[in-house]
Formats: C-alpha cells, structure tokens, sequence
C-alpha cells in the first residue's frame, strides 16, 4: 500500500495540477567529458504524484559506458547501425522492444507500469533547467507488456520552464471570431520530394469538415510553394494573430528549411525562425512542426527494396547531421530541439517530431489530433494519448515504422489543457462570388513532385512579380494540366474572381475550329465577370482593336486569374496563331505588368508570347516522384511494400520495376498500370507490349532506372501523336538547326552535352556553319531547338548549357528521319569513346581508371550497334575488373548474353564469353564454373594459350572460393603452363605467382607467406611499370594482390603496424588509380582488424560503419554481413557481448542469404558466434546449446575445407561449452540443431563442399574428440 501525503506550497495551499500525473525531476547530477561536453553520467530521482499526493519515487543512475545508454540517446542512431539492412523493419522492432524493456527495468522502473496501468493519462514531466538532459530522453520508447508507453494511451508533456510551481505566464489573446490556423508546408527547390500536397489536403478537408458540419469557424492559410522568410513574415505580422502555427517540410536538428526567392534551400535555425514568428507569441498556442526528409526517406527505402536505391539516393538535405545543420551537443540526443525552442520563446504548446518520419504518419496524426481537439473538444495532451495508438500500427510498416510510437514528443506545460474550440460561423447563405472555382475541374487527385516549377509559378502570380502570366508547356500527358489546377486551387484566395477554359482536342489532320473557340473563352470570362462582353465585337475588327486596351487596363488594375488550358489546339505546327485574333486577346491579357495574370498550357509555346510571361517546362516524373505517385495509388502501394494479395513478395517487387521503368515517369501510364492490377497477369502482358514498343523505337525501358540517362520516355498512347508533332516541328527549323537535332537524337542521353559535342567535332564530318549564340561551334543552333520544344536545355552554374535534353519519343521520330547520320555519329562516338578508354588506361598508373569505367560504358551502345563485339567484350572486361560489385554486374549481364549470342563462330566468341562468365561468377556461381570449364575446353581444341590462362585462372579462383584448395593449385599450376606457352612477360609470371601465393598462405606458416610476399615486391620493383612484351595482368593489379597477402601474414604474426602499413600502400595505389569507391570501402574495411587491436576501438567501428553503409548501398550482402560480423567483434571487445552475439546472428544469417560466400567466412562466423554466446553475461541453457552446436559447425566446417585439427579444435569448444552439454550424435542432428536458426543452411553447404562419407568420417572425428576432451 502506498502513503499518501498532501503537497502544499510555500503558502500553504495545496498545489492543483491539472494532469492526471505530475512526474518531478529532483536531485539531478551529471558529470560531463571536459574536452567534448558529453555527458557520461547522470542520476536523479523521479517523483510521481497524483491528485497532489506522491505515488511513487525512484532512484535513477545512467552510466554512459552502458550502451543502452548510447541507444537510449539516440534511439535512429542505434537502429542504423544495428538494425539488419535486409529486414530492417522485422529488426527495429526487435530492438526497440529489447531497449524498450530494459528502460523500463533501469531507467523508469515501476513508474512505468503505474502510468501505463492508469491509460489514458497525461504526464506532466517537470525538469528544471539543469536536467534537459532528462527532457530530451525518448521515454516514450519504454515497453511495458510488449507494446511502447504511448500504445498504452500515456503521453508525456515536457514542462523545460517548470519549478515547484506553475509558473506565470503571460495571458494569450483568445480565439477570435474564428479559430485561426496558418499551415506552411515547405519544399525548396534541390531538396526531395515530399508528399507535403497530401498532408495539406488532408488538414484542408479535416478543418473544412469539421468546421461545416460543426457550424463553426476555422480560417485556414496555407503557404505551399515559395515560402520565403519574407512571405512568412508577412503572414507571421497579420494583426489577427493565428491561433495554431503547423510547420512541414525538410528540417533537421533544431533547423527548419524555408526558401529562398529563387527557389533554393534557406535553413533556418531555431531562434532566427522565432525571430521571424515573433508577433505570433501573444496568441499562438499550439505549434505542430514536423521538420523531416520523410518521402525522401520512404522513397529511397522503396528503391533500395525494388534494387535501385545506388543510383537515386538523394543528396540527404539535413538529415543525421547534414552540413547545414549544427551539431548537437555532446549530451543531446536527436530529438526536436527546434520543438524545445518554439516551445519557450513562443510560450506555447509544441507536438514535434524527434527523427525522420513519414508524410502517412505524420498526416494520420495531424488529422486524429486535430479532430480529438477541435471536433471531440479534448485538450490537446489526452488527444495525443488518444491518437497516437490510433495511427500507429503493429507489426510495423513503411508508412507506421518502428519508431513511430516514440517519434511525437509534446513540449510546453500549457499542453495538458490547451483546448481548440471554434466559435460559432455564420450562418449558410449563398454568395456567388465566393465560388471562385465554380466550373473548374476537381482538384488532381493525386500531384507529387514539381517543387521546383511551383516555386517560380507562385513567385510569377505574385502581385508585384512584374510577369503578366506563366506558360506551362511539354508533352501530352506530361501533367501540364494538373500543374495549372494545382495552381488555381492554391491560389483561390488571391484573386477576386478566376476563370477557366480548356481549347478542344486536336482530332488527326483536322484542326479545330478556332474560331468558334474564341467565342467560348470570351463567353467564360463573361460568365465569371459581370459585364466583361466581347463576343459580338470578335467579328468587328476595329471595334475589337478598340476594346482589347481596355481590357489590357481592366487586367493591371483588377486581380483575376485565367486559366487557359491545351493551347496548342489553336497553333500552328511553326507556333503561330491560327487565328490571328487568338493571338490580340492573348496579347491583351498580358501586356501589362498589373495585378492580374494567364496561366496557359501547351505542346508548343506561341512565337509572338509577350515578354511578360514565363516559359516552364513540364516533363516527365523523376523516378523518386514516380515512386511517391504510385504510393499514392492503393494497389501500386500494396505492389512496391510487397503486399498485392495473391503474388508473393519478390514478385510484387519485379512487377513494381516493371511498371515503373515501362511508365517512364509518365503519370497517365502509372495511374493505367493501377487500374490493371486487378488482374496482375494482364498487366503483366501490357507491360511486355509497352517495352516491346519501346525497343522498336530504340528505348530501353530500364534507361529510366539509370541516373545517367538525362530522358524520359513517354506512353505509348501518345507515340503517334508526338511523333508527327516532332517531324512537323523539324520540318519548320532551319537547316543547320534540322541537322543538330538529328545529331542529337542519335547520340545517347548522356552524350548530349557541350564537352562531348566539341571533342566529337562536327557531326557529320563536314564544314558546318554556327549559330549566334553558339559562335563557332557547330552546334551553335542548340537555342532554336530549345525554343521549337525539341530540347530542354539543363543550365550550369553560369548558366550556361550543360545538357541537351530530348525526349525519348521524341529522339526516336528524329532518327527515324536520320537516313545515313546513324552510321556516321555511330561510328564517331565509338571511336571517341574508345579512344578516351585507350587514354585513360595508358594514364591509369597516374589515376585514370575512373575515366576507364566511364568512356568504356559510354562506348558500348555505339559498339553494339556496330556489331564491334571484340572491342566491346574487352571494354565490359575492364569495366567488371574496375567495378565488379553484384549491381554492376547484374546490369552487365543482359548485354553480355547478347555479345555472346552475336559473336558465336566469330574469332570474338572466347572473349566475349568468359567477360560473360565473369559475370556469371557474381550472380550465378554454379553456372560460371560449368561455363567456365567449356571455355578452357574450347580454347585448349583451338591452341589458344593466351586465353586458357586467363580461364584456368578464373577457374582456379572459383575452386579456392569454394574451399576446395588443393584443386585451385592444380589448376594455378595449368594456368602457369599456359602463361609460359602464350608467351607472355614478367608482369603475368608474377601474377600467378601472387594467385598460388593467395592460396598457399591458408595452409602455409605466415612467417614463410611474408617471406615470399618479400621477395615478390622486390621482383617488382627491379620490372618497369610499362613492359615491353605482351602482358595479360596491369602491373597495379599484381602490386596490390601481393601487398594484400602480406597484409594477411602481417596480421596472423601480430604485427599489426606493418600490417597498417601494407594496407595504406593498397590504399595509395587505388586512390592513385582511382579506384571504385566500393573496392576502396573494401580495403578500408581491412584496417578495422590492426586498429582494434591497436586498442583504437572507435576509429575501428567508424571505419565499420561507414563501409557498411557504402556496401548496403552497392547491396553487396555478402559485404554487409562481413561488416556486421566486424562490428560483433568490436562490440565483444568493448563488453557488449549481448550486442555482440545479436550483431554475430545477423551477421551469419546474411552470409547465409548471400548465397556466395566462402565456406572459409561462414567458419569464421558460426566460431565467433559460439564464442560470443559462451562469454555472454546473460547465458542461459538456450544459449549453452547454441554455443556448441555452432562452435562445432565451425570445427567441421575448417576440418573440411581449411585443415582445421578436429581435435585441437573441438577440445576449444569444450572448454567454452557448459559442462552438461554433449555433442549431436549425427551430422544430420547437427545441421537440424543449426539450421533451425533463421536463414542457415548448413546442410546445404556441406553438400556443395564435400561427399556425404567425407561429411561422416569428419564428424565422426569431432565427436572423438569431444569425448576424449570429456575424459581428460
């Protein structure tokens, strides 16, 4: 039973405490690290009260050497690094579960479950300054009987300001005559695509709603596209105040990204931003601000599960400490400290976010908090109690992560009873002029992405932008329309009155009659413009001249917007009016630079457009906006999560790319990809018609999944539209500007620039006159392109063209007018690009293998068109030595096959296929070998010595990796023999002489391998670099294998300085040859082993860190769990062996799940597990089992591939295994003990290393052992 006794003040009164707990922070000491202010410990006392009375006190001691303590702080942090990246959401919340647990048994104790046995309650959590430490902690992260505090309806108000008592505030002006809510959702131009249109929507209708069926008023103002810290202050001064300030958009530690004027990114910190907030204080009084990268975040995670998160990751704009976001001090976790400011220097209730979270979450939040608040008349803590077990959702999901439940944090003590509570509106008339939008289309139901174009369009509807209108032009289908309505609907408020008209549709060869369409526009300004009539005068020529300045003086002085939809109906094909009268109404209605303004949208943009009106174009969706697009769709989410009932989840995800990459960031392909998934086999037909149709014109569907491609390609729906539309819009150009763009669409996307055009020279090879613009370049006429709509042109930082960029369809109808150019730009790209190639292999030494990867790869369409199947067979060859990740090699394969297919019978055919198993050896092991193992038998019939070395090598490698070594010898002794019959020079000897080296040092004392590594180095340094007889290795190739042997034999001897050393030389020579980053992380990774124990453990798991990462990226798997079980190692030297035994089970189950492995790395890890399992603080018998089933799976496993002493081994095993356990009886029991494990596939290693009586014998000689261990 607990005591109660009364709290009074200073006075005698009995405190009143309107929560329904107030938890105190008492006696807070700290001590902190001098040099970097990080705080290492901390203790205090909790003291729960309730009615005025104490519940319960508790003592807390947090000691920062404890990792928990380090997770705790920084809950993302931990997940990143510990979380498996394969099955990250399964992880996370397995984690979180087990901190959650362990805050609640050390850090809250029996507080913990008192608060959540008394849900729904509200917390207020009073800390006084010194202990923000405290504050800042993710309490809500605590589990209690399996399910996060918050799920158990608790919320916690952070009360920073607060003392013994309440302290006085300054009084708030009241709600008005209406509730008042200022909404700013924030998206510059070069951050990613933020779904902030959806979350607007959705508060929109949420106010809207309530407010209607409530009979109550809510204004609402929303800031969307150009909010610039001007335009905030000016709503920000409004005398009205505003009640209720929602800030979204891209942020980070304690910034908020506004805009600037010309779209690019303002950070804004915490206090600037309330310098600019300011005048709100005296009447704002809740604050919801959600700063975050959150589509960007779900996109990217998308892309990495569909495969193609490398090429598209965004540039993180102030994420996890971008470089313009400060950084955190030592002892403050990632949580919202601008949520903390705004909190006290506005002196109001603030719900923030603590990391990145969702555009789903966060508006399913908004919307449960705003309606509890607004239309249930809850205050606004119990509405977070209540709303946040409604929003998030268990399992987890993308759109409800793990994290979810502990993301909101509530910060200000008037939270506890702040209420909403609209007054009473007006009552219902019917006002004619407050239907602005009367006659429009519906609002797009769907809109992501165009951050940018909207940004400069609101700027140009600006009263004093100075522009009269924006033409909004692109291909059909592109989303021109949708921008304009966008706008519209956006600006409803801005202008008195807004007008919309939509030309008809061109039908075939038949224009439209433009004529009577005129009169219909002049009709819809009429009917939206009391006593605006000009109909009559359209056939009155003077009268009409007469009145169009008037009309020119009606629109300065008046505010309308007009909205003129498909105008390219009433052009010509040269972009002439094809009524001359179209082009003097139009010209009236932008000639002035007065309040009023014309948005227009078209494929082809009029030639006589007054200067006051902005031309921006409108193209296709870039892939991460197409992701957002289709996550807007139900079936499409369901098929990109891997969640479309009936299809299992790998083909969900082939799908998803499929329809991505066939849509081409076209948004009417993607909304027809969700109406077929009703039936995924039809849609599944369509997309093998849509990408046979694309290859027919010479697109590649997956071009859209490249970043390197600059195009988009277009539906097939509008093929036959746009391509008479481009062959009448060339006939128009001039002759050299014809030409150009012919050139141009024979070129590759990339191709498409300045620096390739002025290597090339002219195209075809013949005197070519230059433009104005362009001087005496020869493709000077690039400007009367970009102006036809044929080309976009992407701008450097000078401004000057920096790509050429024309659309896939539209290329395709250029080369098809291209008669003989083809051959020609064919032939000259192949030889500049592998010329470039030659180059930069001749420079390598000094750095140009970088320039190798590229010039091969921008070669090889123009060889395949050529048929050069040798010279692309060698390029690809040296674009897998440079970059031989899965990825890249994945990529290469399709067109590898092809090569095969093409050059077979011809004197290519050898080359181009072992690229080809090369290749395979990256993706499809077991079909490598087989392949492999032709080719030699080929080679040997034709005499060919020089590439059977080259096979026999390869083959040599595939049997080392398996294990199997004396079969690699006898294979590196062939390939020895066949380098001495080619003929080859001194730089090949050593090569193999390295490759034997490689192998021999898995058996040979490390003494005897750096001796020979010794005597290598010195042979190399007496050859010169270049030789002087035919070579089939580069000698950096050779330098840095042997320099990695020795870096082995450093480390077995313990000489882990020299073995620094060696590492730093492999080092040198990459960065000299500059490398692929992912072979740089490889030999980064290397130095954590000698730095660990050199006892500089943090440099160790910063260097782990930073390679994993890199490799998840690559989804190099059998990299990334290497690096998980490096990082095990590291945590089981700093103590953590609970860490180290999860981080070594995650590790051996990636190996597993790579598939290719060696069986040498899977020995090592089940050893380290059964290692970690014995030394584990919290052992149980579970864990005895495991430690010997895993610790003899690594005996085994060495006895048969590594010769491992079975005796000597098992006797290790014995002493770490508890004493009452004994070893399986059978092999089978083994692999059935350990492949019960999730992800291990013992059984199946075994039988790909060694026959089942070999398997037998060898256990049998473990079990030997063991019991004669047991004996002694």
């Amino acid at each position: 039973m607990i005591l109660r006794q009364k709290l009074r003040g200073a006075g005698g009164t009995v405190e009143s405490e309107p929560a329904d707990f107030c938890l105190r922070v008492t006696g807070f000491r700290s001590v902190t690290e001098p040099a970097t202010g990080k705080l290492t410990e901390a203790s205090w006392r909790w003291v729960l009260e309730a009615d005025g009375f104490p519940a319960e006190e508790v003592d807390v001691h947090l000691n920062g050497s404890d990792w928990h303590v380090d997770a705790f702080r920084d809950l993302q942090a931990y997940l990143r690094w510990r979380a498996d990246p394969h099955r990250r959401l399964e992880d996370e919340s397995r984690l979180l579960d087990e901190l959650g647990q362990w805050i609640t048994r050390h850090a809250l104790k029996g507080i913990s479950r008192t608060l959540a046995a008394d849900g729904p309650c509200v917390v207020r959590m009073k800390v006084p300054p010194e202990a923000r430490f405290v504050a800042r902690l993710p309490w809500e992260a605590a589990v209690i009987d399996g399910k996060a505090l918050p799920l158990h309806h608790v919320i916690l108000v952070r009360d920073l300001a607060a003392a013994s008592a309440v302290p006085t505030r300054r009084r708030k002006r009241p709600i008005g005559k209406a509730l008042r809510v200022l909404a700013l959702f924030s998206l510059p131009d070069g951050t990613s695509a933020l779904n902030l249109r959806r979350e607007r929507l959705e508060l929109a209708r949420l106010l809207d709603t309530v407010a209607k069926t409530g009979g109550t008023a809510i204004e609402l103002a929303v800031l969307q596209y150009g909010v610039t810290r001007k335009r905030l202050r000016k709503f920000a001064d409004h005398g009205h105040g505003w009640d209720v300030l929602v800030l979204s958009g891209h942020g980070g530690e304690g910034v908020f990204v506004l805009e600037n004027a010309d779209g690019s990114r303002d950070p804004i910190g915490g206090d600037d931003l309330v310098g600019v907030l300011a005048p709100l204080r005296g009447r704002v009084k809740f604050v919801l601000a959600a700063a975050c990268s959150s589509a960007d975040t779900s996109a990217d995670e998308r892309l990495e599960a569909l495969g193609l998160g490398s090429a598209h990751r965004s540039a993180e704009p102030l994420r996890h400490g971008g470089a313009e976001a400060p950084e955190p001090p030592g002892d403050a976790p990632h949580v919202g400290t601008l949520a903390e400011v705004l909190a006290e220097r506005l002196d109001c209730a603030v719900l923030g976010m603590r990391h990145t979270v969702t555009d789903d979450f966060v508006t399913q939040l908004n919307s449960a908090v705003f309606k509890l608040m607004v239309e249930q008349a809850n205050p606004l803590g119990r509405a977070v109690a209540l709303a946040l077990p409604r929003v998030v959702v268990t399992p987890a999901t993308e759109a409800s992560p793990p994290l979810a439940a502990s993301l909101p944090a509530l910060f200000g003590g008037t939270a506890v009873e702040l209420r909403l509570e609209p007054p009473k509106g007006p009552g219902l008339v019917f006002d004619k002029s407050a239907l602005k939008l009367a006659g429009f289309p519906d609002q797009p139901a769907r809109f992501v992405g165009r951050g940018a174009l909207m940004s400069t369009a609101n700027r140009c509807l600006a009263p004093h932008s100075g522009r009269s209108g924006i033409f909004l032009h692109g291909m059909a289908g592109a989303g021109k329309t949708a921008c304009a309505l966008e706008l519209a609907y956006g600006q409803e408020n801005n202008f008195q009155t807004l007008v919309w008209y939509r030309a008809p549709e061109e039908t075939g060869e038949a224009a439209p009659d433009v004529a009577a369409s005129l009169a219909d526009f002049a009709r819809a300004m009429h009917q939206r413009i009391e006593g605006l009539r000009f109909v009559e005068l359209l056939d009155k020529s003077e009268e009409l001249s007469a009145f169009l300045p008037m009309l020119t003086q009606f629109c300065k002085e008046q505010r309308i917007l007009i909205v003129l939809d498909n105008v390219e109906s009433l052009l010509s094909t040269s972009g002439r009016w094809r009524d001359p009268r179209w082009g003097q109404v139009i010209g009236a209605l932008t000639r002035h630079r007065g309040l009023s303004r014309l948005i227009m949208t078209g494929r082809r943009v009029p030639r006589s457009l007054d200067p006051g009106v902005t031309v921006s174009l409108v193209d296709a969706l870039s892939l991460r906006e197409s992701v957002l697009l289709a996550r807007e769709m139900p079936q499409l989410r369901a098929l990109l999560d891997g969640d479309l009932p009936g299809l299992p989840a790998s083909r969900c995800r082939s799908l998803a790319v499929r329809v991505l990459a066939s849509a081409q960031g076209h948004p009417t392909l993607v909304e027809l990809a969700e109406g077929e998934l009703s039936d995924p086999a039809e849609l599944s037909a369509r997309l093998t018609e849509v990408d046979r149709s694309w290859e027919e014109l010479g697109i590649v569907p997956q071009s859209y999944l490249d970043l390197s491609v600059a195009t988009r390609a277009d539906a097939t729906a509008y093929t036959t539209v746009l391509a008479v539309w481009t062959a009448g819009v060339v006939a128009a150009l001039s002759g050299p500007a014809q030409r150009l763009f012919r050139v141009l669409c024979c070129l590759e996307p990339a191709d498409r620039r300045p620096a390739v055009l002025d290597g090339t020279g002219p195209l075809p090879p013949e005197k070519v006159h230059g433009g104005s613009d362009g001087g005496d370049r020869w493709w000077g006429h690039w400007t009367e392109l970009a102006e036809s709509g044929l080309v976009s042109v992407e701008r450097d930082a000078d401004g000057d063209p920096a790509v050429l960029v024309v659309h896939p369809e539209v290329a395709e109808a250029g080369r098809q007018t291209a008669e003989h150019l083809r051959e020609a730009v064919d032939r000259r790209l192949a030889a500049y690009w592998s010329g470039r190639a030659s180059q930069s292999l001749a420079a390598e030494e000094e750095g140009g293998s970088g320039r190798v990867v590229h010039a091969a790869r921008s070669a090889m369409p123009y060889l395949l068109r050529r048929g050069d199947w040798s010279r692309a067979a060698l390029l690809l060859e040296r674009v897998l030595f440079r970059d031989s990740s899965p990825r890249t090699a994945a990529g290469l394969l399709p067109a590898l096959r092809d090569i095969t297919r093409r050059a077979e019978g011809s004197d290519e055919e050898l080359a181009a296929n072992r690229v080809l198993a090369r290749v395979l050896e990256r993706v499809a092991p077991e079909e490598a070998r087989a392949h492999l193992e032709r080719l030699l038998e080929t080679a040997l019939a034709r005499g060919d010595h020089i590439a059977a070395t080259g096979l026999a090598g390869d083959l040599s490698w595939h049997s080392f990796r398996l294990g199997d070594l004396e079969g690699a010898l006898a294979l590196i002794d062939r390939k020895r023999d066949h380098t001495r019959q080619a003929g080859l020079g001194p730089w090949s000897v050593l090569g193999d002489e390295a490759k034997r080296l490689q192998i021999l040092q898995r058996r040979d004392p490390p003494e005897t391998v750096l001796t020979a590594v010794e005597n290598l180095l010195a042979r190399m340094d007496a050859l010169p670099t270049h030789s002087e007889v035919p070579e089939n290795v580069d000698s950096w190739n050779v330098r840095e294998a042997v320099l990695g042997i020795g870096c082995a034999a450093a480390d077995a001897m313990g000489a882990w300085e020299l073995e620094l050393t060696l590492i730093d030389e492999i080092l040198a020579s990459q960065r000299a040859r500059d490398a692929p980053e992912a072979d740089t992380a490889q030999t980064l990774f290397n130095r954590y082993g000698p730095l660990q124990r050199l006892n500089r453990v943090e440099e160790a798991r910063e260097v782990l860190l930073g390679c994993r990462d890199l490799f998840a990226r690559e989804q190099d798997w059998e990299q990334v769990a290497l690096t998980t079980g490096a990082l095990a190692d590291v945590e089981a030297g700093r103590g953590h062996t609970e860490a180290a035994v999860s981080l070594m089970t995650q590790a051996l189950r990636g190996l597993y799940d790579s598939g290719g492995a060696p069986v040498h790395g899977l020995r090592v890890a089940h050893h380290n597990l059964a290692v970690f399992l014995a030394s584990s603080a919290t052992t149980t018998s579970g864990d005895g089992r495991r430690t010997v089933v895993h610790g003899l799976a690594a005996v085994l496993l060495g006895a048969l591939v590594d010769s491992v002493d079975p005796v000597s081994a098992t006797s290790l095993i014995h002493r770490l295994a508890p004493v009452d356990q004994s070893p399986p009886a059978t092999v089978e029991e083994l692999c059935r003990a350990v492949d019960g494990e999730p992800g291990v596939r013992l059984a199946d290693v075994l039988t790909r290393v060694a026959a089942p009586e070999a398997v037998r014998q060898t256990w049998n000689a473990v079990v030997a052992a063991w019991s004669e261990a047991s004996v002694g």
